[in-house]
């Protein structure tokens, strides 16, 4: 009973330096600290099990468990949520340690903790940049990982958020009426986000900066080509402005281009 109250006051005492960021030497061997370290994890205590592996790679760094250690001193700050903390981690694993087990979840973790540290779309995108730069790069690097779904998915969601804030800064422009700036953003949503759903509504958009000009039969183009659109807001905007070009023009919607002088 008495050898059981001195380890456990001795491994207070060592939780207890470890907070403080005092550097001490492991009791036990390599294995029994990484097990207990993992232990830690696997029991949601995410501070404590960071600093266990912190405490793992200053005692134990020429062991074969390191990168491990590292790798799982980085997911206990991200299921933190400290990402901040989490990222020189996993940035660490996939540049020092490229072929350990772990390389491929610290890439895929490096690109979830930039996107979580991404702000709404509105604001600057500085870290949706890098998400996407460090999922390329696992893309690249790990093509038969069962991770790439969920990379890939991943991808759009930082794209959706670049195609919005470049589809609304378009909308701007043309609220105060500056259409080829408007023109500039709305194609550049189109080239660049060609599959994000606000690359469509950019193709609206283009088609409204000829309505407001009164270039109305490239208008007529435009609006024409959404009407089966999958989005029924497009749809009926479309409908909608080719209604209004029917009566500027005297025409029916619908009537032939040709007849209006635009060749297919």
């Amino acid at each position: 009973m008495r050898l059981r109250r001195v380890a456990l006051l001795l491994l207070l005492f060592l939780s207890s330096c470890a907070h403080h960021g005092v550097r001490v030497i492991s009791i036990y061997t390599a294995d029994k600290e990484y097990d207990r370290a993992r232990d830690l994890l696997a029991r949601k205590k995410y501070d404590d099990a960071a600093l266990a592996f912190e405490q793992f790679t200053y005692n134990h760094g020429g062991s074969s468990l390191l990168p491990d250690a590292i790798f799982y001193q980085g997911e206990s700050r991200f299921l933190q949520r400290n990402y901040t903390e989490a990222i020189p981690l996993f940035e660490r694993v996939v540049t020092e340690y490229s072929t350990s087990a772990y390389a491929d979840r610290a890439q895929y973790r490096l690109g979830l903790c930039f996107f979580k540290e991404s702000p709404s779309w509105e604001l600057d995108q500085e870290m949706t940049d890098k998400a996407i730069e460090a999922f390329r790069v696992f893309l690249i690097k790990y093509p038969q990982s069962s991770l790439v779904p969920e990379v890939n998915r991943m991808i759009a969601a930082c794209e959706d958020k670049l195609a919005r804030k470049a589809y609304d800064a378009g909308r701007i422009y043309i609220t105060i009426h500056l259409y080829e700036s408007a023109r500039l953003y709305f194609r550049g949503t189109i080239q660049d986000y060609p599959g994000s759903p606000w690359s469509r509504k950019a193709s609206l958009g283009l088609a409204e900066c000829d309505f407001r000009e009164k270039k109305y039969l490239e208008a007529q183009v435009g609006f024409e080509a959404l009407l089966r659109d999958p989005d029924e807001s497009i749809r009926k905007r479309a409908e909608s402005r080719l209604k209004d070009i029917a009566k500027g023009l005297g025409k029916e919607p619908g009537q032939s281009r040709k007849k209006l002088g635009v060749r297919d």
